[in-house]
């Protein structure tokens, strides 16, 4: 896998994203998140606690930002979501025997160059940081019903 420029994302603050330099066939294995093992749920939901690369995965907490340096500490943290659900080409799993890490496997055939993408989900987007066009591809993205949604 290589990191380097994202595509266009508009609005949504993609910086790098993550690409397959050859064909990676369905149900691979991409890496694992690695990076706050010991966080918890009331930690990561303090106001005070900043990191856009936290993931919550069933029951299981990471965020992959290192922050002394300020950089993710595994590739797989430069997987972008595209906000375009036929363009989703991987996703979180948890393999029957190691079900403390959280992996990103491929869910399609993935061709050399193509960049990665992984759903974040609502709650990751549906937040005032984000333009109005981003809330708007969240919300269609994850069917998010905005008249009874606390989102």
């Amino acid at each position: 896998m290589l990191t380097a420029d994202a595509e266009d994302l508009p609005g949504a603050g993609a910086g790098r994203g993550l690409y397959a330099l050859k064909h990676t066939p369905y149900f691979t294995s991409i890496g694992i998140y690695t990076g706050g093992e010991d966080l918890t749920a009331a930690t990561v939901a303090d106001p005070s606690y900043q990191s856009d690369y936290v993931v919550l995965y069933r029951d299981q907490i990471r965020d992959t930002l290192d922050h002394r340096t300020n950089r993710p500490l595994c590739d797989v943290a430069f997987i972008n979501d595209s906000l375009e659900p036929s363009r989703q080409n991987t996703e979180w799993y948890f393999h029957p025997k190691f079900t403390d890490k959280i992996l990103v496997i491929s869910i399609t055939d993935i061709l050399p160059d193509v960049q990665l993408f992984i759903p974040y989900g609502a709650d990751y987007w549906c937040q005032d940081k984000f333009p109005i066009a981003v809330l708007a591809a969240a919300i269609r993205c994850y069917n998010v019903d905005i008249h009874s949604s606390p989102q």
